[in-house]
């Protein structure tokens, strides 16, 4: 591969923008509004597109952090190709920053799905606010990295004299890709203590848990890109092939839960029970005492049972697996809730009983008591 060669650095990003808009479209098809997660995903395909039309423009002529020594004195390179060579070291600055940006983008999208799942749940507040913090920081740093790595800031693009090891941008490779490993790993554990207490059938929680550990992928490819780029600082081609790399897998583990949602409540035509208020994942506690639930010898994960569990409310409460049961309902989005959280939390999503089911039985109730 020669080192203006772009085919993987726009095979990976278009794979990468690609994913953005399939999910886009797939929530559209689905007629839900736009979630927070595709808010995100809109900001990381513009971040995608961006990053691989500066990368394709960099790598044709270079930077001054590739160039080769001889030729740096005046007189060794035309005007025009001088003139190119700084234009790029410029825009190789805005690249870093992007870069930055996309990555975090597609972190939010991952932590928007994430977040659903601890909705309502104990120290909910706590953990969002402490995932929030750390993204914060973490790409703060990585931006200030870029800013503060080169002083004056005017050698991230002087040719002659030699700029030095600035130019690299090794402190920032190192600052960014560490706040990266951090999030990453945090996306990456998180969700499992919550799979692990739920109860349902062990092949539909492994198919969930797998689901969930793309990211571990993504975090090899960080730690990959981390010795690549220290080794090979001064070679484009090596940081744009695993930059690419880094963005393809993490727009996989971004886009592919939510879109194997969508896809899968599109086929399988699911429907669910309406509930007036909001439904959310339980704990094991909270399932124990919200519905008597037992495991099924059919297809359905979790057989429907019921609890009259509050002193001020008849609202009976039941857990059910997914497994296409059709009831004849319609799917809804609910306080801001769309159908790809259903779908994620299908083997057990908590869901009130018709109103006329439990309006019939208290009738049924009283008639009995009457005799």
């Amino acid at each position: 591969m020669s080192s203006t060669d772009t085919k993987a650095l726009w095979f990976c990003h278009g794979i990468g923008m690609s994913l953005c808009v399939t999910r886009l479209l797939l929530r559209k098809y689905r007629r839900q509004t736009f979630t927070y997660g595709d808010y995100w995903t809109m900001l990381a395909f513009v971040a995608l597109t961006l990053r691989a039309s500066l990368n394709n423009m960099i790598m044709r002529d270079g930077t001054t952090a590739t160039m080769q020594n001889d030729l740096r004195p005046p007189g060794h390179l035309s005007s025009e190709v001088f003139d190119r060579i700084v234009l790029n070291s410029k825009l190789n600055i805005v690249n870093r920053l992007t870069i930055s940006t996309m990555l975090w983008a597609l972190k939010m999208v991952v932590l928007d799905l994430c977040a659903r799942l601890i909705s309502k749940m104990p120290k909910e507040r706590l953990v969002k606010y402490s995932f929030w913090a750390t993204f914060a920081a973490t790409y703060l740093a990585s931006q200030l990295a870029v800013a503060l790595e080169c002083k004056p800031f005017h050698l991230y693009w002087q040719i002659f004299p030699d700029p030095g090891k600035c130019v690299n941008g090794n402190v920032w490779l190192i600052t960014y890709e560490f706040g990266n490993l951090v999030t990453d790993v945090m996306l990456l554990v998180f969700p499992f203590p919550l799979l692990f207490a739920v109860k349902v059938h062990w092949q539909k929680k492994a198919q969930l848990c797998s689901l969930f550990s793309i990211g571990i992928f993504l975090i090899a490819v960080s730690c990959v890109r981390i010795s690549q780029g220290l080794l090979h600082s001064r070679s484009q081609l090596s940081r744009t092939l695993w930059g690419s790399i880094e963005a393809l897998f993490a727009s996989i583990v971004a886009q592919i839960p939510t879109m194997y949602i969508l896809i899968r409540n599109s086929a399988e035509n699911s429907s669910y029970i309406a509930p007036e208020d909001t439904y959310h994942l339980a704990s094991r506690t909270t399932q124990a005492a919200r519905s008597n639930t037992k495991q099924s010898d059919q297809k359905d994960d979790i057989e429907p049972g019921h609890n009259e569990f509050s002193a001020t409310t008849n609202d009976r409460y039941r857990a059910r697996g997914y497994a296409g049961e059709n009831t004849g309902s319609s799917s809804t989005e609910i306080d801001g809730e769309s159908e790809s959280t259903k779908g994620i939390l299908v083997t057990v999503d908590i869901t009130q009983v018709d109103q006329n089911e439990a309006r019939h039985s208290v009738v049924g109730g009283t008639h009995q008591s009457k005799r």
